[in-house]
């Protein structure tokens, strides 16, 4: 580290310090004045006062309230609901500040009874309330955990269990009480209880935070077990954000949190990215592919932002970090920050949106152990039908024939390729999909954890594999991962955590096995068809064109790719409880990565089956390729947080600085010629054939940020965020940038007025923020001179001298992308929480978007990028989840609904910009980014608009070609007819998720789709006829003589004239998917107990279960994106597995 990195850390670290004692400063004055306060207050101590009357218990511990309080002390805690309750606080000031502790908590619609047992739960206090209305707060001295009111009149002993709903494991510090009185219990670290009741005919109500209370009519029985749901309001009363957390009631931004639980629950997901699909509103996630070891999932928050970089910052326990790999069930919960005032906390990077992971951490005392385990039989999600022999054949004739030459096929040829009477010289015209692809390839996956800890250490320690073996013959991948999460507390006010995760991921494939242009599916597509797959004795046959699609996937044929990746991310925080509400916290973290990939292409030789002396196909010269990357990166943060109440009033305090470092170095080296294939070393090749390469870049970040929360008596809320980041991506004139936001909420159901709706509707709350973002991914070292070495170009002396010359211009303004976003939205929860409602609408402009705009060409190098570009996104987002209880079944189920409108505002007076194959895509003022771009049409031409002179594209039109608009009325078709012809980003994202639990069954599933999408088809199913390649079974409806209301038009050989992009070839690109689809089954307790197992649930489920789409009838997945077939489909998948808990 230079000095100058030095001197700046040390330097932000001392503003810190100074905002930390000006903070401690006020501290010490507002708990000053809280003790005045409190002590006027309290002029009469309680010191044992004997109660004997009884509670008017209709207006006084049955009363309904609400509370929600983050790091509050206990004793005003307490205070609160007594507040709530209209009661007068007694007690033992020095029994309170021996007993006092921060409480984080949110209780909804619950007694006054149940909240102070909430709060309760984890000391030996126990309360009481005296007939005028004192709260009274006592030490119970008792051995068991029960409380009974004074005096109590114990007749009856009930004892029980309490479970959770989902991962059927006993819950300890369950609160149960007698309904209508104050007597109750807690259970212990078994999730069991004991309670004295008046009467077996009463009702207990079990109340658990997190957790659906239940009221439990005893009806007799001595022995209870209850089984606890989570509860409603989607999930957590804590949600993570931004460097910490929050209540979920005092969120003033868009945001959506998704439980570990629903994550590992798509055990067929190969990545985190996958297992996000159709969880939550505003996230579109496309599964472009099922390739083993490479992700193609596309995740894209609120729309396409820029014109380049699109992809949302992942944070993991705090930092940036790689995530893709990360064992589903580490997880603990995910928060996708979606609008400005929840984002711009992390300034540069969030333009895009930003999902927080965090991970699980050691819980409780005893030692818990958590194997999972399961296996996934994969296919192809679809298989497109080929032409009919017989129909294929003519119409391959009537092609030839209509491009002026003889029909290639005889009849006799015809039968014999039908009949199969001599399938070696008459193969028939090969359908790849269903030769190429492995049925049923299977998947597994094994994790292993271990989680426990005691006062000063708990641990969370998992190892998984997976290992997945790809549709395609000869791939694979496996991933090998050990995480240790450490927790370690070394006095009440200093703690520590240590992280620690590495891991190994392995794949092997071939260059053709990989996506893209040359990937299986594009073959399949455009590979010739006639070859006999493998002659008897196993040697490849050969079309005309001399392919083979299956030895394409043969590493001693077409070559093999092997990768190896090594990492370690380490993340070590330490956290100082200054004081009462004001903390410290200090981060780093280190991320080191080695990459390795091999690529060979050995010799070899594919001969005639049935003249063997003849070579028909070699590599002559066999050839090795090495690459090795190794990449560093760093992550130092330090933040300081205050947090204090003054009555109603509480402040919510963050200040922080940041800096990360990233160094990257890549060297590639090849060399040709090798002794043989199997001795793959670049010494053991031709010393002339050798070459090597490489490259270094690396960058920073600086920042500094802070977010003050104001919430006044929980009903209007106030919060604001600020950051300013340094890049070095920037000059230094313009290498800062200022990110502020603000938001606002008022929760309507806190007033007074809401009382005639608060039994009905719990929640009602609107949300407002505006803000700003950036994005810092424009490249690296843009805003220097880029220059070219030019080897042996010019001569001096008769000598060969190299030199540079430059390439384009220096981008010295460049600055940063901005986003300005206002978003609007609305929180409902009704009927006790059955029911949660949250809306959304938003629109954002992203401003400054690089673009090299046009300079003369006089100057004779590219042209600077230059931030010039504006887009607009605009949508809303709508997502509503019920859960409930019928009799024994548990239910939840939720529906999300989002949709956004993408428009091009601003290109400083340029482009159009085309893209794509034959410029399908454009981006220009008042249109979508990558709007589709071609000719109108008019059905097909006929022999009348030929007779009558139309234009046609070609000179050779003719009928039944496409007929194609002459927009700009010019008398002919050119490239100037084309217009916006479609919209390619998937409007009306929607998912529809189902659980639900029977004694021991549980059932979830997945609904997900797209409802607006257009599609452009290329390749062979606009080409089926002119080329050899794949010919699908739609094909068959084909324009002739007698067939004019056609699908396709006029087949002709080698004529690409009806393949111009064009509406003709634009298809729906909407689908509805079951995404996922699982039943499970636990074991019995009296099973499991038996045999010392908390808990053994086998299951059994899949993927891409059904789908129904009109892409798949044109050779492409549901989800894949407008163009050539060319990405790797995902898989449909069929799982078993099992789940057994120590």
């Amino acid at each position: 580290m230079d000095n100058k990195i030095r001197h700046s850390i040390l330097k932000g670290m001392g503003k810190i310090v100074q905002i930390g004692m000006v903070l401690f400063v006020c501290s010490a004055v507002a708990v000053g004045q809280d003790r005045m306060a409190t002590l006027e207050k309290n002029r009469v101590v309680y010191n044992g006062i004997p109660i004997t009357q009884e509670v008017d218990e209709s207006t006084v511990l049955n009363k309904i309230i609400s509370i929600s309080v983050h790091e509050v002390p206990l004793l005003e805690t307490i205070k609160k609901i007594a507040v709530k309750a209209n009661l007068e606080m007694v007690y033992n000031s020095k029994l309170l500040a021996e007993k006092d502790h921060s409480i984080t908590t949110s209780l909804e619609q619950i007694t006054v009874a149940e909240a102070l047992w909430a709060v309760l739960a984890e000391t030996s206090l126990r309360f009481a309330v005296s007939a005028d209305k004192q709260l009274v707060l006592l030490e119970q001295k008792d051995a068991n955990n029960s409380h009974q009111q004074i005096p109590a009149a114990t007749q009856e002993t009930v004892t029980g269990t309490v479970t959770d709903g989902q991962s059927r494991e006993t819950l300890p510090g369950v609160n149960i009480l007698v309904k209508g009185t104050t007597t109750g219990a807690s259970t212990d670290t078994e999730g069991s209880f004991e309670l004295s009741v008046p009467s077996l005919q009463d009702t207990l109500v079990v109340s658990f935070v997190g957790y659906q209370t239940q009221e439990v009519p005893i009806s007799g029985r001595t022995e209870i077990d209850v089984v606890l749901q989570p509860q409603a309001i989607a999930g957590e009363e804590l949600v993570v954000v931004g460097y910490g957390t929050q209540d979920r009631r005092e969120v003033t931004g868009s945001i959506s949190s998704i439980s570990g639980e629903d994550v590992a629950a798509r055990t067929s997901s190969v990545n985190v990215t996958t297992a996000l699909q159709g969880l939550t509103s505003g996230v579109t996630v496309s599964d472009l592919g099922g390739a083993p070891g490479r992700s193609q999932a596309q995740i894209r928050i609120r729309g396409v932002t820029s014109l380049d970089d699109n992809n949302p910052l992942f944070i993991v326990d705090g930092v940036e970090q790689s995530y893709e790999d990360i064992n589903q069930n580490d997880i603990e919960s995910i928060t996708v920050l979606k609008d400005a005032s929840s984002t711009a906390i992390y300034g540069s990077r969030a333009a895009n949106g930003v999902v927080l992971i965090t991970t699980k951490r050691g819980q409780g005392e005893s030692i818990q152990v958590d194997l999972n385990s399961s296996i996934d039989f994969q296919n192809l999600t679809f298989k497109p039908e080929h032409m009919a022999t017989e129909e294929y054949l003519r119409q391959q004739n009537i092609a030839y024939q209509n491009a002026g030459d003889p029909p290639i096929y005889s009849e006799e040829d015809i039968q014999k390729y039908v009949s199969q009477s001599d399938p070696l010289n008459y193969p028939l015209p090969n359908d790849w999909y269903n030769i190429v692809p492995r049925d049923n390839a299977p998947m597994i996956k094994n994790s292993i954890s271990i989680s426990g800890g005691g006062e000063h250490l708990s641990t969370y320690a998992s190892a998984s594999h997976f290992d997945q073996q790809g549709l395609m013959p000869n791939t694979n991948a496996q991933r090998y991962q050990l995480r240790l999460n450490n927790d370690i507390y070394v006095t009440d006010y200093l703690s520590f955590t240590a992280d620690l995760r590495i891991g190994r991921n392995d794949l092997f494939g071939t260059p053709r096995s990989t996506p893209g242009a040359s990937g299986p599916m594009r073959l399949f597509d455009h590979a010739t068809q006639f070859a006999v797959p493998r002659y008897p004795d196993g040697t490849y046959g050969l079309s005309p064109q001399n392919q083979n699609v299956l030895a394409e996937f043969d590493p001693d044929i077409s070559g093999g790719i092997a990768e190896r990746d090594y990492y370690t991310i380490g993340n070590i925080s330490g956290t100082w409880d200054i004081t009462n509400g004001l903390a410290f916290t200090s981060r780093v973290a280190v991320e080191a990565e080695r990459f390795i990939r091999e690529e060979n292409y050995p010799t070899y030789q594919i001969r005639d089956y049935f003249n063997p002396d003849q070579v028909l196909r070699e590599r002559q010269i066999n050839s090795l390729t090495e690459r090795r990357d190794e990449t560093l990166k760093t992550t130092l943060y330090n933040t300081l947080d205050y947090s204090f109440g003054i009555d109603v009033h509480q402040f919510d305090f963050l200040a922080g600085y940041s800096q990360e470092t990233f160094d990257y170095k890549r060297v590639d080296a090849s060399g040709r010629n090798l002794y043989n294939n199997d001795l793959r070393d670049l010494s053991l090749t031709e010393s002339e054939t050798r070459d090597i390469g490489s490259t270094i870049n690396d960058w920073g970040l600086r920042s500094f940020f802070s977010r003050l929360n104001y919430n006044y008596d929980q009903k209007y809320i106030f919060e604001v965020n600020l950051r300013y980041d340094g890049s070095s991506r920037f000059p230094e004139g313009s290498r800062y940038s200022f990110f502020p936001s603000g938001s606002l909420a008022w929760v309507l159901s806190e007033e007074s007025f809401w009382e005639p709706w608060e039994t009905t509707v719990d929640e009602f709350k609107i949300r407002a923020s505006w803000g700003e973002t950036g994005n810092q991914n424009v490249g690296l070292y843009t805003y220097f001179d880029d220059l070219n070495i030019l080897s042996n170009t010019y001569v001096f002396n008769n000598n060969p001298v190299t030199g540079v010359a430059k390439n384009s211009v220096a981008s010295t303004d460049l600055r940063w992308e901005t986003t300005k976003q206002l978003n609007f939205g609305l929180d409902v929860s009704f009927l006790e929480g059955k029911y949660s409602v949250v809306i959304d609408w938003y629109r954002k402009n992203t401003e400054g978007i690089l673009l090299e705009l046009p300079i003369s060409g006089a100057v004779g190098l590219n042209p600077a990028a230059t931030n010039a570009g504006e887009v607009q996104n605009t949508g809303w987002e709508f997502q509503i989840e019920h859960r409930n209880q019928l009799s024994e079944v548990f239910y939840s189920v939720s529906f999300n609904l989002s949709d956004v409108r993408n428009k091009v505002l601003d290109l400083a007076g340029t482009g159009p910009y085309y893209s794509a194959e034959k410029n399908t895509l454009v981006r220009q003022v008042g249109t979508p980014i990558d709007a589709l771009w071609g000719y109108k049409t008019d059905g097909l031409l006929t022999q009348e608009d030929i007779d009558q002179g139309y234009p046609t594209f070609s000179a050779d039109g003719t009928a039944g070609d496409i007929k194609y608009v002459d927009t700009n009325n010019d008398g002919q078709i050119t490239a100037n007819d084309r217009e916006v012809i479609g919209n390619t980003i998937p409007r009306f994202n929607f998912g529809v998720n189902l659980n639900l639990t029977w004694k021991n069954f549980d059932f979830n599933s997945q609904i997900q789709g797209v409802g607006k999408r257009d599609m452009m088809i290329f390749g062979a199913y606009a080409e089926a006829g002119s080329w050899a390649g794949f010919t699908p079974a739609a094909a068959t409806d084909y324009w002739t003589p007698e067939n004019t209301d056609a699908r396709f038009p006029r087949p002709q050989k080698f004529a690409l004239k009806n393949t111009e992009p064009s509406e003709w070839w634009i298809i729906d690109g909407s689908y509805i998917r079951v995404k996922n689809l699982q039943i499970g089954y636990n074991l019995p307790e009296n099973i499991t107990d038996k045999i010392g197992i908390r808990n053994v649930r086998a299951f059994i489920g899949g993927t891409n279960f059904f789908t129904i789409t009109e892409m798949e009838d044109w050779g492409k997945d549901a989800e894949t994106p407008t163009g050539r077939a060319d990405r790797y489909p995902p898989a449909k998948t069929y799982t078993v597995g099992v789940n057994v808990k120590f």
